[in-house]
């Protein structure tokens, strides 16, 4: 059966609050962006009891996270800039498990 997913950052509002959200609206599964209001999983904010949280929340929603939103630029022309969207990207990466990825 194919799942009919959305992602998350069209869900502007704290993280329990999106799940819930998303699920009513029907969907089965999210590309998930780490912006919500009430959680920072900003840069160094990837932590494992933050992880934990956003997993579950998707998972108490029966939503599974297909996948992550990494979008940033990697070739930025600036080589602090740059080395800083990398970071982030690494780090997303790493993560992806953490946060619920399949």
């Amino acid at each position: 059966m194919m799942q009919r997913g959305i992602f998350s950052g069209y869900f502007p509002y704290g993280l329990e609050e999106s799940a819930r959200k998303i699920r009513a609206h029907g969907f089965s599964t999210v590309q998930l962006d780490l912006h919500f209001k009430d959680i920072d999983l900003s840069h160094g904010n990837l932590t494992a009891a933050n992880c934990k949280k956003v997993r579950d929340t998707f998972r108490a929603h029966d939503l599974p996270v297909s996948c992550i939103s990494g979008y940033t630029n990697i070739i930025h022309s600036d080589l602090a800039h740059r080395k800083a969207n990398v970071d982030r990207l690494k780090e997303i990466i790493r993560d992806a498990r953490a946060l619920g990825t399949l």
